[in-house]
C-alpha cells in the first residue's frame, strides 16, 4: 500500500513539473547518524548549511566553497544558524535542555573563509529552547513561550558581547491576560524616510498579535500594539490551533499574511490597522491528509508550503500569488502548483537562493536545485 501510495505521488509531481525544472543535486558528506537541521543566506550570497556536527558554505549552483566541523560541545548541539545584517557574521546557537544557550560567532576572512569570532556568548535570561531566531539591525530577537525578548549585539575590533535590553513582547506588552506562542514573523516597511519591521507574533489559540518596532541607530524599539482577532470571523473554526505565521508585505496602515492552523489549511489574510479589518485573501488547502512540516516560505510571490505524512515522506506545494499593490484588486493565482517530493526525513531544508530558483532537501544526504519558470516576479 505504501508502494502504491509513493508511486502515485511521484506520478502527480513529475506530471505537474514541466515548469518546475529540478536538474540539479548535490550529494553531501553526512554520515547516517548526522541531521541536517538548518540553512541561512548570508550578505555576500553564499548559503550554509548546518548539520548536528558541522556547516557548509555553498555558492548559488550548489558548490560546496568550504566546510568546518562546529564546536565541540558535551553538553550543547549548534542546531541554528543565522546571519548579521550590518557585519561580515553569522551566528551558531547552541542549545542543551535545562541549560542556558549560547551563541558563536564565525567572521568572515576572505571569499569563503570564516574562523570564530570572540568568546562564546551566553543569551542571558534565556532558560528554555527556542526554534528560531532573528537578527535585525543589531537587535538580536529571541522567542520563549510566554514572551520575545530583545538584545543587542554589540560587535567589536576583536570581540562582541550581547546587551540586555527592556524591551520584551509579553502578555502585559499586549494587554491580554495570556500569551503562548507558536511562531513570529518580521516584515519590515518605511514611512517618512523612516525604518520600521512589523512583528507579528502567533498565539498558539487565540491568534495573531501585533506590534510595531522603529530602527533607530541599528536597535529596534517597540512602540505600538494590537491584537489580529482572526476567529472573530468565519474564516477560521474557532477549534483551530495556530502554527505559523509569515508575513507577505507590511506598511504603515496594512499587513499581509499567510495564517497556518495545525489540522486545516493555510489562509492568506490581509488587515488594515486603522479600522482593524480583516479580509481573507485565499484559502491554500493542504495536501490531502497531511501534516503541516516545517516552515512555510515566501520569495516575492512564490510561496512553498511543505507538508509529510508518516512515512516522513515530505511534499512541497508550490504556489504563485501576486500580493495587492498600490491599493490594486488582488491578483490570485494559485495554479499552477508543482509538487517537489523527498525522501523519508526527519527535518527539512528549503530556500529560494534567487527570484525564481529553489532548492530544497531531496534525500537524508542530497540537495536539489529547481528553476521556476513559471513563477514571474510582478
Amino acid at each position: 500500500m505504501i508502494n502504491v501510495l509513493l508511486l502515485s505521488i511521484f506520478y502527480m509531481a513529475y506530471s505537474q513539473r514541466g515548469q518546475a525544472i529540478c536538474n540539479q543535486e548535490i550529494y553531501l558528506d553526512v554520515d547516517v547518524d548526522e541531521e541536517i537541521i538548518d540553512h541561512t543566506k548570508l550578505n555576500n550570497n553564499t548559503d550554509i548549511v548546518l548539520t548536528t556536527s558541522k556547516f557548509l558554505l555553498l555558492d548559488a549552483k550548489l558548490n560546496i566553497l568550504n566546510t568546518y566541523t562546529t564546536p565541540n560541545n558535551e553538553s550543547h548541539t549548534c542546531n541554528l544558524v543565522s546571519d548579521h545584517p550590518l557585519q561580515n557574521l553569522f551566528f551558531l546557537a547552541c542549545q542543551a535542555a535545562g541549560m542556558a544557550p549560547f551563541l558563536v560567532a564565525y567572521k568572515q576572512i576572505e571569499n569563503s573563509s570564516y574562523s570564530v569570532f570572540g568568546e562564546y556568548q551566553a543569551i542571558p535570561t534565556i532558560s528554555e529552547s527556542f526554534s528560531k531566531f532573528a537578527i535585525v539591525g543589531n537587535t538580536l530577537i529571541i522567542p520563549q513561550k510566554k514572551k520575545i525578548v530583545f538584545f543587542t549585539t554589540v560587535i567589536q575590533a576583536s570581540s562582541w558581547y550581547i546587551r540586555t535590553t527592556s524591551y520584551v513582547l509579553d502578555a502585559q506588552f499586549f494587554n491580554s491576560t495570556n500569551l503562548n506562542i507558536s511562531d513570529f514573523s518580521l516584515s519590515p516597511f518605511q514611512q517618512d524616510q523612516q525604518d520600521y519591521q512589523r512583528i507579528l507574533v502567533l498565539d498558539y489559540e487565540l491568534g495573531v498579535f501585533w506590534a510595531d518596532a522603529i530602527q533607530r541607530s541599528n536597535n529596534l524599539i517597540p512602540f505600538n500594539n494590537g491584537i489580529i482577532n482572526v476567529k472573530s470571523s468565519y474564516y477560521i473554526p474557532y477549534s483551530a490551533r495556530f502554527r505559523q505565521v509569515a508575513q507577505l508585505k507590511a506598511s504603515q496602515n496594512m499587513t499581509q499574511f499567510v495564517l497556518q492552523t495545525y489540522a486545516d489549511s493555510s489562509y492568506q489574510f490581509e488587515y488594515l490597522l486603522n479600522n482593524s479589518y480583516l479580509s481573507l485573501s485565499t484559502t491554500l488547502s493542504k495536501y490531502k491528509d497531511w501534516n503541516p512540516f516545517s516552515s512555510i516560505r515566501i520569495n516575492n510571490n512564490i510561496f512553498a508550503i511543505p507538508y509529510q505524512n508518516y512515512q516522513h515522506t515530505v511534499v512541497i506545494q508550490l504556489f504563485n500569488i501576486a500580493v495587492k499593490q498600490n491599493d490594486q484588486e488582488n491578483n490570485l493565482k494559485q495554479e499552477p502548483t508543482d509538487l517537489l517530493i523527498s525522501a523519508s526525513i526527519e527535518s527539512l531544508i528549503l530556500y529560494f537562493n534567487s527570484n525564481n530558483t529553489l532548492v530544497y532537501r531531496s534525500d537524508f544526504d542530497s540537495l536539489t536545485l529547481c528553476t521556476l519558470s513559471n513563477y514571474k516576479v510582478e
